[in-house]
């Protein structure tokens, strides 16, 4: 959520545009990091706030947590949409992704259980922040494989924490 107030300062449309698909990349990078590192340490984690008897939501809780990345797509986009005055397609997208959900649960859950409840909602996160990159691809005439994250982005990052590194590693 904190990202996608910075979207508002741009000046002209197609600042705009340019400006939703770095802060979408940016996001996505920053999730896909705490995804990696939930990965490796989540069951640890739980094991030590909650014991042994959460092994189980480990699995679930991984689910969700990638899940979570089709939802940053939507976070970031909508909010233009509602500042245009387009709510009632926000909610018809919303409504669409929650009738998914609910299709998904009723065809997973007999089958898997909570882990089929967790796919089901990521399925269902991943269609809405679809559908809002289409949109903004059209609207601003941006290809939507401008969203997906390039070389030239990992570039960034690894530039951004040297200039990190030089700027705080000089105590």
């Amino acid at each position: 959520d904190a990202f996608k107030d910075v979207i508002y300062c741009k000046a002209s449309k197609n600042e705009m545009g340019r400006g939703i698909v770095k802060i979408c990349k940016n996001a996505m990078m920053v999730s896909i990091l705490i995804c990696f590192l939930y990965f490796i340490f989540g069951n640890w984690i739980i094991r030590l706030l909650y014991g042994d008897m959460y092994d189980e939501a480990y699995g679930i809780s991984l689910v969700l947590v990638l899940g979570h990345l089709g939802m940053i797509f939507y976070k970031i986009i909508h909010p233009y949409y509602v500042s245009e005055g387009k709510q009632k397609w926000i909610v018809t997208v919303l409504i669409t992704a929650i009738v998914i959900n609910g299709m998904g649960n009723c065809i997973l859950i007999p089958k898997m259980g909570m882990l089929g409840a967790g796919i089901a909602s990521g399925i269902s996160y991943v269609f809405c922040s679809i559908i809002f990159v289409i949109m903004v691809s059209k609207e601003f005439r941006i290809n939507y494989r401008d969203f997906l994250i390039n070389k030239n982005d990992l570039n960034d990052i690894i530039i951004c924490m040297r200039r990190l590194v030089d700027v705080y590693g000089r105590h």
